[in-house]
C-alpha cells in the first residue's frame, strides 16, 4: 500500500515530482523514490508501505528484468503467489507483488489486468516503447487521478500532489451540483476539481506522445441466473468467501480487523477467527461514542470467537469531531459524511498507536445482497438510503438551485434490484464510500482490506436471483443464511441499525453554536454558493427538531472546509 504519482511529457520539472512525493508521504511513510527516464520523457513517484517482503528489494519504482520497463504500484495483488508460479524463468530479486506485475506486464501486456486478484492503481513505463500503461483495480478500491499540467500528463493517488505539481485548485461546478442539489457524488471521473479526472474502476489509460486512450477492462455484465438451492448457494459463497478472506491474510505486518458486530464485520470477524492462516493472537478495532445508545463496542464485544483477541475501542466526543473536520477534508479532497466518517478517521489513528498495519473490514455487503431499507421500497427520487428526505434546494444560491440531474445510470440486468444494486456499486454509494475509507486510512499509513469486494464475491452475486438477497422484506437474505450457519444462536437475525452515530444529538447540543458560527460568517456568504438567510431557517428549524436527516448540513460544512483546506478562490 503506498502513493504513487508520476508526470509525462516534454515539459515537466524533476522539482515537480519531488514535491508530487513530498505531498502524499503520509500514504508511505516506510521510503519513498523517483525515476527519471534517461530522455526525460517520464518521471514516477513512490511512497511505501512496507506489507510484502519488507527489505530494499521492495523498494520502488522498479525496474523489470529488462532494466527498461519501470513501475509505480499502489495496492495489493493477493494471488500474487499463484501467479508468481507461472515465471518459473522470470529472474525476481524480491518476494514482493509488485515484481510479479512487472513479470505479468512483460508476459500478457496490458492483459495482465485480467489476470490479478486484488485493489490496485499502478503505472509502468516503458522506456523502448515511451508508452506509459496505466491501471485501477475493477471496483476501484485503490485511486488514479490525472490531469495536464502545464501540457504534461500528471497522475496521483492524491489531487493535493497534483497541486503541489502545479495544478491550481478550483471548483468544478459540475461534480459540486451535482452534489449540491442531489446529493451524488464520485459518481464518474469528474472530481471536485476542475481539470482533474479520476480514472473509472475496471479501467486502464494508455499515454504516448501526448494522447492518452482510456479503455474498459471489467465490468459487472448480465450473465446467466444460477440455479442454486439457499444451502447450494450459501455453499458457493461461503468457498468464495473463504479463498477471499485467505488471500487477504497474505501479510508481512501486523493484521487486525474492524469490527462493529453488525452482520457483514461479524461474518469476516468469524472466517478470520476460524482461519489457520492467522496466529492466536490478533486484534479488533471498534469505533464507539459514550452515548450507550449509539455506543457499538457492547455489539462487537459479544461476538463469539476462539482465538485470543484484543478489542480496542476507540470513543469520539464532539469536541474533537470538530477538531478533526478540517484535517479529513485536507485528506478526503471531496466531501465526506459526517460524524460517522469522522469517528471512523479516528479509530484508524488508534489502529497505527497500537502499531497495526493491516486491518481487513466488512465493506460492500449492503450493496451486493440489498442491505439497506431503500432496496425494500419502490424507486423515490429524493430519498436518501435510510429512505428519509435529506436535501435542502432552498439554501443553495438562486444560480445553483436547478440543473441536470445526473444520469440516467447504465440498466444493463433485468432485474429492478439488481440494476439498482449495480449503481450503487459502480455509481453512486460505494465509489465514495471507497474513495472515503482509502483516504482517512490511508492518512495514518495503515492499509484497509475488503474481502467482500473479491470481483468474483461480486460476479457470483449478480448472478444470484433476487430472493436470495431480500426475502420475507428482509435484505442480505444469503449472507444472513450463511452466518446462522456458521454461528449459529440468532446473530444472523439482527437486524441492520440505521442510525449508529449521535449526530443528530450533537448538532443539535454541543456542535450548534460552532456550525452556527460557520454559517453566519462572511466568508460563508461571500462564496455565494448558498443562501445564507434559507440556511439560518434550516438550521434553526432542524435544531428546533424538524427533521432526522442532516446531510444538508453536511452540505454546508463540507463545501466550506474544502474551500479552506485547499485555499480555493471563488
Amino acid at each position: 500500500m503506498c502513493g504513487i504519482s508520476g508526470l509525462a511529457g516534454r515539459r515537466w520539472r524533476r522539482e515537480q515530482l519531488a514535491a508530487m512525493v513530498a505531498a502524499i508521504a503520509h500514504r508511505g511513510p516506510d521510503g519513498s523514490g523517483i525515476y527519471v527516464d534517461p530522455e526525460g520523457r517520464c518521471g514516477l513517484g513512490h511512497n511505501r508501505l512496507s506489507i510484502i517482503d519488507l527489505s530494499d528489494a521492495g523498494t520502488q519504482p522498479m525496474a523489470d528484468a529488462s532494466g527498461t520497463r519501470w513501475l509505480s504500484f499502489n495496492g495489493e495483488i493477493y494471488n500474487f503467489v499463484e501467479l508468481r508460479a507461472q515465471f518459473p524463468d522470470y529472474p525476481f530479486h524480491s518476494g514482493t507483488d509488485s515484481e510479479v506485475i512487472l513479470a505479468a506486464y512483460d508476459k500478457w501486456g496490458e492483459a495482465c489486468v485480467e489476470r490479478f486478484i486484488g485493489m490496485f492503481a499502478f503505472a509502468i513505463w516503458d522506456e523502448a516503447t515511451g508508452e506509459l500503461f496505466c491501471a485501477r483495480d475493477r471496483l476501484g478500491i485503490k485511486p488514479f487521478n490525472y490531469a495536464t499540467i502545464d501540457g504534461a500528463f500528471a497522475f496521483a493517488s492524491e489531487i493535493k500532489a497534483l497541486i503541489a505539481a502545479g495544478l491550481e485548485p478550483r471548483p468544478d461546478w459540475h461534480a459540486w451540483g451535482d452534489y449540491l442539489r442531489y446529493g451524488i457524488y464520485d459518481h464518474g471521473e469528474r472530481t471536485f476539481f476542475a481539470g482533474v479526472s479520476a480514472l473509472p474502476p475496471g479501467h486502464t489509460l494508455t499515454w504516448r506522445d501526448g494522447a492518452a486512450t482510456v479503455r474498459r477492462y471489467w465490468d459487472v455484465s448480465a450473465q446467466p441466473r444460477l440455479d442454486l438451492s439457499d444451502d447450494e448457494a450459501a455453499d458457493a459463497l461461503d468457498e468464495l468467501l473463504r479463498d477471499a478472506i485467505r488471500l487477504r491474510l497474505r501479510s508481512d505486518v501486523p493484521l487486525g480487523v474492524n469490527l462493529s458486530g453488525g452482520l457483514d464485520s461479524t461474518t469476516l470477524f468469524a472466517y478470520v477467527d476460524a482461519s489457520d492462516e492467522v496466529g492466536d493472537e490478533l486484534n479488533c478495532f471498534t469505533a464507539g461514542f459514550d452515548d450507550p445508545q449509539y455506543d457499538e463496542a457492547p455489539f462487537a464485544a459479544g461476538v463469539p470467537r476462539r482465538k485470543r483477541w484484543t478489542q480496542h475501542v476507540e470513543r469520539l466526543d464532539p469536541e474533537t469531531a470538530w477538531r478533526m473536520i478540517d484535517p479529513l477534508m485536507r485528506h478526503e479532497e471531496a466531501p465526506f459524511g459526517g460524524i460517522a466518517t469522522l469517528a471512523y478517521f479516528n479509530l484508524h489513528r488508534r489502529i497505527r498507536e497500537e502499531n497495526v498495519t493491516v486491518v481487513l473490514e466488512g465493506q460492500g455487503v449492503d450493496e451486493m445482497f440489498a442491505g439497506y431499507a431503500y432496496y425494500r421500497e419502490p424507486e423515490r427520487a429524493g430519498a436518501y438510503q435510510d429512505g428519509s428526505s435529506f436535501l435542502r434546494p432552498a439554501t443553495l444560491a438562486p444560480g445553483l438551485r436547478d440543473g441536470p440531474e445526473p444520469g440516467p445510470f447504465p440498466a444493463p440486468f433485468a432485474s429492478a434490484l439488481d440494476n439498482r444494486l449495480y449503481r450503487d456499486i459502480r455509481h453512486t454509494k460505494l465509489p465514495r464510500v471507497l474513495r472515503m475509507n482509502d483516504r482517512l486510512s490511508m492518512a495514518y499509513g495503515r492499509e484497509l482490506r475488503p474481502p467482500f469486494l473479491d470481483h468474483r464475491i461480486v460476479e457470483f452475486a449478480f448472478r444470484l436471483d433476487e430472493n436470495k438477497k431480500l426475502r420475507s422484506d428482509q435484505g442480505k437474505f444469503l449472507f444472513r443464511h450463511l452466518l446462522e450457519r456458521k454461528a449459529p444462536g440468532g446473530l444472523a437475525a439482527t437486524p441492520k441499525r440505521a442510525v449508529v452515530t449521535p449526530q443528530r444529538e450533537w448538532i443539535r447540543g454541543p456542535l450548534r453554536e460552532p456550525i452556527q458560527d460557520v454559517i453566519a460568517s462572511a466568508a460563508f456568504r461571500e462564496a455565494g454558493v448558498f443562501d445564507q438567510a434559507e440556511v439560518q431557517r434550516e438550521f434553526d428549524a432542524y435544531c428546533a427538531g424538524e427533521g432526522d436527516n442532516a446531510f444538508f448540513i453536511w452540505q454546508w460544512l463540507n463545501f466550506d472546509s474544502w474551500r479552506r483546506a485547499f485555499g480555493v478562490s471563488l
